[in-house]
């Protein structure tokens, strides 16, 4: 799907590492994996990142579901699906994932993947807001 310039540069920036202490907190026992798998990105190696990815996504890790829904999202290592990027972004923002919350938010926003709705989407921003970070409107 041909995505707007401008919501392809917001999912670039809330796909960062900027969330990964989150993560490294609630879950210390996948640090080595979530290394991994940001290591991995960060080179440009999307296959080996889509395995660290799902391993981290098993354990219930929100930087798993994270990644994966990045991965979806920009058809890294993946053929592009904004549906089932979509859906990993949700379960990501379910466990309070900081980067998930104002993305998925966009997402609704925009409608990307989801049905466009501006209320879920402040719904999303107001979590991430709640939760005392800046990303997202």
């Amino acid at each position: 799907m041909m995505r707007s310039g401008l919501v392809y540069a917001l999912l670039l920036a809330v796909g960062s590492a900027a969330a990964l202490p989150v993560a490294a907190a609630e879950y210390p026992e996948n640090g080595e994996v979530r290394d991994k798998a940001w290591a991995a990105t960060e080179a440009k190696d999307y296959l080996a990142a889509l395995q660290h990815y799902r391993a981290l996504a098993a354990q219930g890790d929100p930087a798993g579901h994270f990644g994966l829904a990045m991965s979806y999202l920009r058809g890294r290592g993946v053929k592009e699906d904004d549906a089932i990027g979509a859906n990993w972004m949700r379960k990501a923002a379910d466990l309070g994932y900081p980067d998930a919350l104002s993305a998925y938010g966009l997402l609704f926003e925009q409608g990307e993947g989801v049905t466009k709705d501006q209320a879920r989407a402040n719904e999303y921003y107001r979590k991430n807001t709640e939760k005392g970070n800046s990303t997202g409107a």
